[in-house]
């Protein structure tokens, strides 16, 4: 899990989405509040969140995403 941008980031285990949480509450998630790795989407195996942005570790390949700047979607 990581926090950036005061929502909360975590991924799906064994896929490529991942989800955010609502502003300063890591204990609801909205139901359309995910995305997909998407440069080469593999398995998420961690979240962190570095220099502004959050970084997705896969199985295979390293995906970086920002806040949009908007609030649908945050990432």
């Amino acid at each position: 899990m990581a926090y950036l941008s005061r929502r909360f980031l975590c991924s799906f285990a064994g896929s490529s989405r991942y989800q955010w949480s609502d502003i300063d509450d890591g204990t609801t998630f909205g139901a359309l509040n995910f995305a997909n790795a998407e440069s080469n989407p593999d398995q998420i195996v961690a979240v962190y969140s570095s220099n502004g942005q959050c970084v997705l570790l896969g199985t295979e390949t390293t995906d970086f995403v920002g806040n949009s700047g908007v609030a649908d979607p945050a990432f």
